[in-house]
């Protein structure tokens, strides 16, 4: 059994995995007709002003209500944040992913559209007051988008697939006939 297995292991090899490799162009295809399952997620891009206290919090939340644009907004971040790295950056976290990001799953149940200021919101160890910049609804994924989304479920039917072709393969070169009646018989 150890030296069947040994050469049953080598032979799958060569005539499955050793043809498994991706190829774009059926991958193209499995895409075309699976496309409308891979989407992308809501993200924000928002700049933030956070606080450790919330009075300082709410006094600077009514300023950056006042003001209508992101420029306005940013230099209020700058002299005023109180989150480390973020006073060069002025606030701007960038475009940020509701499925990965804390602050945008904060934010995301309010709905907010392009230039809402929200807060003061109780965040991590502070206060934050965040600004959306920009709101990203969720698309259809490109090809290139999705390859990791698809590849390995596309990767196990190719593999599937060279088993069968193997398989196959061997049931036309090796006939193998099943005596049903034979086999009922020790059954009984």
């Amino acid at each position: 059994e150890f030296k069947d297995g040994i050469l049953l292991f080598k032979v799958e090899e060569q005539e499955v995995w050793g043809k498994l490799k991706f190829d774009s162009t059926a991958a193209r295809g499995y895409y075309d007709t699976t496309k409308t399952r891979y989407q992308t997620e809501y993200k924000y891009d928002v700049s933030e002003i956070y606080f450790n206290a919330d009075t300082t919090a709410k006094r600077v939340y009514d300023i950056a209500n006042r003001t209508t644009t992101a420029s306005a907004f940013e230099e209020i971040a700058a002299a005023n944040t109180q989150r480390a790295g973020y006073k060069d950056k002025k606030g701007k976290w960038g475009v940020i992913s509701v499925k990965n990001n804390k602050l945008a799953q904060l934010i995301d149940p309010m709905k907010p559209k392009a230039g809402d200021i929200i807060g003061p919101l109780q965040f991590e160890k502070g206060y934050t007051v965040v600004r959306v910049n920009a709101v990203e609804t969720p698309r259809q994924k490109t090809f290139e988008e999705a390859i990791p989304d698809f590849a390995p479920v596309f990767q196990d039917l190719t593999q599937k697939r060279l088993s069968e072709e193997w398989l196959n393969k061997l049931k036309e070169k090796f006939a193998v006939s099943i005596n049903t009646n034979t086999v009922n018989s020790l059954f009984k």
